[in-house]
C-alpha cells in the first residue's frame, strides 16, 4: 500500500494531488470526493453517497493535512 492510500470499510482510497487548493480522493481511478481547501477545511462540491456519513470527518482531517503541507512548504521541508 502507498503513502497515500487509505484503506477504509474493505476498500482502498487514494488521496489525489493537493495542489492549487483542491483535494481529490479517488476509488480506484474513479473521484468519489472532489473538495476545495478553505480557511475552515475543505468544502465538497462532490461526494460519493457511501462516503457522506463521514463528509465532515474528512473535511477535517483533510485540513489538517493541507495545513501540514504549507507549514512544512514555508519551514522548507517540502
Amino acid at each position: 500500500m502507498a503513502q497515500h492510500d487509505v484503506p477504509m470499510a474493505g476498500r482502498v482510497y487514494r488521496v489525489g494531488s493537493m495542489l492549487g487548493n483542491r483535494v481529490t480522493l479517488f476509488r480506484g481511478g474513479e473521484p468519489v470526493a472532489v473538495g476545495k481547501i478553505t480557511w475552515g477545511g475543505v468544502r465538497f462540491g462532490m461526494m460519493d453517497p457511501e462516503l457522506q456519513d463521514i463528509e465532515r470527518e474528512l473535511a477535517l482531517g483533510f485540513g489538517l493535512r493541507a495545513q501540514a503541507i504549507a507549514t512544512a512548504v514555508v519551514a522548507g521541508v517540502y
